[in-house]
């Protein structure tokens, strides 16, 4: 069985062609035509847009989806990619890297300089107050450990 665009539907394409592009020397050979097995489309003498010949000039709206395919990929890279904070605490500065949760929301935060340092926020601004308590009870805790072991 062959599976294309149904001759009535060419009969309507070509009459609104005739009707329509009167101007245009042999339409099928000048315009660009597009079909998608049941409609034949024609690109507008100004380029700008599509018009369905098979369904008495009714215009379509077509862009390009490339561009904003790469606009949406370059935007989710951007989201995952950890970022950088940096923080400081008593006379230390630490770098926290905060790696945004797509599916929860909010981000998680590491300080690879103290392990076992990780905490979550809900924005960045959160993420620097949890990441200062966190690395200041970090250090607290090793500061009573040097104390329990000196004793």
């Amino acid at each position: 069985m062959a599976v294309g665009i149904s001759l009535p539907a060419v009969r309507k394409a070509v009459r609104y062609l005739r009707n329509h592009f009167a101007e245009v020397v042999r339409p099928l050979a000048r315009l660009a035509l597009v079909s998608d097995g049941k409609r034949v489309f024609v690109n507008s003498t100004n380029r700008k847009h599509l018009i369905d010949a098979t369904a008495e000039g009714q215009i379509v709206v077509s862009f390009s989806v490339a561009p904003i395919a790469r606009d949406l990929r370059a935007k989710v890279i951007d989201l995952r990619s950890p970022r950088e904070m940096r923080v400081r605490v008593g006379s230390g500065t630490y770098t926290a890297v905060l790696t945004r949760d797509l599916e929860l929301g909010g981000y998680t935060i590491a300080v690879p300089e103290l392990p076992g340092v990780f905490t979550e926020a809900d924005t960045v601004s959160d993420a620097r107050r949890m990441v200062y308590e966190a690395v200041a009870l970090w250090l607290e805790a090793k500061a009573e450990t040097r104390k329990r072991a000196a004793r």
